[in-house]
């Protein structure tokens, strides 16, 4: 059993893959969205009704989605979970997520299809998740239109940085369109 499985069975208190339980996480989580591709999770504080930021997660490895699901809700973000980029791009279209959190490596369509699909008709923040290190590939996932590049793992602490500095830039309209490059200097 790989570390992630391990890590989130661990943290949610879960021995089997049950997704229909609140997986004993303290507060309760509705899902108000459940089939095998995409699950919704949202929590808000007691008494407390606020804006969220709404983050789509889109990666193929459904203990990875599980696990960013319990590293954001508890922070206040309105999580959408998809595992595969054909869901994704749906989704990104039907929820329009203020943050999306994409992995590069997927079969089907890959991350940087479903990047180049979700440019044609928004400029949602892209944060690419992927294991992948090489140049090569990130300047090709940036030139798709991806607007950050993290790398697996990556401290929650960190990722939480990342969206927050996105979602300041989107709630100030400060939100910056790069031209694409085609060439490397």
């Amino acid at each position: 059993m790989d570390c992630c499985k391990v890590f989130v069975r661990y943290i949610t208190g879960v021995l089997g893959h049950n997704k229909r339980h609140s997986r004993g996480i303290p507060g309760g989580y509705d899902a108000e969205h459940y089939n095998t591709e995409t699950i919704h999770y949202r929590r808000l504080p007691a008494g407390e009704e606020t804006v969220q930021t709404k983050v789509l997660v889109i990666d193929d490895d459904i203990e990875m989605t599980d696990l960013l699901r319990i590293i954001l809700v508890p922070e206040h973000f309105e999580v959408t979970t998809a595992n595969s980029g054909t869901k994704g791009v749906e989704l990104s279209r039907q929820i329009k997520p203020d943050v999306i959190i994409l992995d590069l490596l997927m079969p089907v369509i890959d991350g940087w299809q479903v990047c180049r699909e979700i440019r044609k008709f928004s400029q949602v923040p892209i944060i690419i998740l992927s294991a992948v290190n090489k140049p090569g590939m990130v300047a090709h996932a940036l030139d798709e239109g991806a607007d950050d590049f993290l790398l697996k793992p990556v401290p929650s602490g960190v990722l939480i940085a990342h969206i927050n500095k996105f979602t300041r830039r989107i709630n100030t309209g400060c939100i910056i369109q790069h031209p694409k490059i085609d060439t490397l200097l």
